[in-house]
């Protein structure tokens, strides 16, 4: 298995189970509905760009974890279309995105 750094301190997980629950809870974040925490510092504070960053990391973990070449794979794609999508204003198209890559985890057993 591969070695990955720890997770960003903004992201709040730690393994595959909890990457599940960020990407549902990214779903009902993104683009732009992310609750600013008084206890965090800027630097910890949920954006657009931690968001994805988050979601590469979760992929990561899952190629270091299990392989899974032909999911990760797809996921990568989901995530960038998926970017691309809310970046250009398209909500619905980047939600869409995300659902698929969101499935696609429902199917990988975390615990």
């Amino acid at each position: 298995m591969e070695s990955l750094p720890p997770p960003p301190i903004f992201v709040g997980f730690h393994d595959l189970h909890g990457f599940k629950d960020f990407i549902g809870a990214m779903m009902l974040c993104l683009p732009d509905h992310f609750v600013q925490r008084d206890y965090l510092r800027p630097k910890q504070q949920m954006n657009f760009e931690r968001a994805f960053e988050g979601l590469h990391y979760g992929v990561s973990m899952l190629e270091a974890q299990r392989g899974m070449p032909e999911k990760v794979a797809r996921c990568r794609q989901l995530i960038e279309e998926a970017r691309a999508l809310y970046a250009q204003g398209d909500g619905k198209g980047g939600f869409a995105k995300m659902y698929e890559m969101d499935r696609i985890f429902r199917k990988i057993r975390t615990q």
